[in-house]
């Protein structure tokens, strides 16, 4: 393997380099409960804000908790971190993510899948087509937004460089 000015690489050079990249806070350390207003502070396992609450009513809503017992709405962040359990904010809502490998994948993707899968076949069969599609828009499976150029696929991990969902 070579780069554009020729330099060679060996195969322990190629292998270092690929964990250098996955020589990231977020993935060798336990990861601090919080909330994390962007990527790169999750990637880092640097919470922006440590004192919060999460109430889960029409969407996702933190509330950071300030040092004189006032609160605030945290509109726009990237995730949360409470009792140890990951989630990513997408679309007013919490997907729950899992450590795997050397990333995070969303732990609902399987049982949203087979809820969708469900919803379509029991609408086909009671609605016809009409019933079927209406079954498949309600799914809740969240859609890559790394790649804005395809038919929105399914997400099924996170993107460990830009914090995208990926398929």
């Amino acid at each position: 393997m070579s780069d554009q000015q020729g330099a060679t690489f060996s195969y322990d050079d190629v292998i270092a380099s690929f964990d250098r990249k996955r020589a990231i806070p977020v993935l060798t350390q336990p990861v601090k409960d919080g909330i994390y207003l962007s990527f790169l502070d999750f990637r880092e396992n640097k919470p922006s804000v440590t004192n919060f609450e999460i109430e889960q009513t029409k969407g996702a809503v933190v509330t950071a908790i300030e040092a004189d017992g006032s609160k605030r709405r945290i509109a726009d962040y990237w995730g949360v971190v409470k009792n140890g359990e990951v989630y990513k904010y997408y679309k007013k809502r919490l997907l729950p993510l899992d450590k795997d490998g050397y990333g995070f994948t969303i732990s609902s993707y399987l049982a949203d899948y087979r809820r969708k899968n469900n919803a379509v076949m029991i609408g086909a069969v009671v609605g016809g087509v009409a019933g079927g599609l209406i079954g498949e828009s309600s799914s809740r499976l969240a859609k890559a937004d790394a790649f804005p150029h395809l038919a929105e696929p399914e997400a099924t991990a996170i993107d460990m460089e830009t914090g995208d969902l990926i398929f």
